[in-house]
């Protein structure tokens, strides 16, 4: 009788141990993926590192990331956000990036398009996902700072016209002194 309830014991004990590791080591809540629309307050790059715990034997917790790619991380002002697929009973979109109300966002370097520089003040639309950190799945860039246009064929037909008349008017002003400088 006396060995059935310490066998008994050590199950009930065990079970109680094996289900706060399953509980510790469960992945992070689910998050959805949303299409984000904003300006770049700010830019950061951080080059490629890994954590100290990897110099230290067992030194390293398994759940998180310890090999850190090369990232950018830009400061967004969100001025649209919209849910795209995924889970949203933990997370929300609108949650996660609140308009107005600058977050960081990460995107590796890897997955940056060749030729792309992210400047302040840059209008970025793209892909968001959260796993412990906000990150582009994908992203587009405005070619031009907000605040700067671009040169379209209707503004150089109207430039080439400015320069043309103001050429003209020189020729007439030129010709004017000439004419009085002969009468003297």
């Amino acid at each position: 009788m006396n060995k059935k309830r310490i066998s008994f014991s050590i199950i009930i004990i065990a079970s109680f141990l094996l289900i706060n590791t399953s509980v510790s080591a469960s992945p992070p809540p689910p998050a959805p993926k949303c299409n984000i629309s904003g300006i770049i307050q700010s830019v950061e790059f951080i080059d490629a590192y890994q954590d100290e715990c990897l110099k230290i034997e067992n030194g390293c917790p398994t759940d998180s990331e310890t090999n850190h790619p090369a990232r950018y991380y830009l400061e967004i002002k969100a001025d649209s956000v919209n849910y795209v697929s995924g889970d949203t009973s933990f997370y929300t979109c609108e949650k996660m990036l609140p308009l107005d109300n600058p977050k960081i966002v990460s995107i590796i370097k890897d997955s940056v398009k060749v030729g792309d520089i992210f400047t302040v003040g840059q209008k970025i639309t793209g892909e968001v996902t959260f796993l412990g950190t906000i990150h582009f799945n994908s992203y587009e860039l405005d070619s031009s700072p907000i605040g700067m246009t671009s040169i379209t064929q209707s503004n150089l037909i109207i430039i080439g016209f400015g320069v043309f008349v103001i050429c003209i008017i020189i020729v007439f002003l030129v010709l004017i002194l000439l004419r009085k400088r002969r009468k003297f």
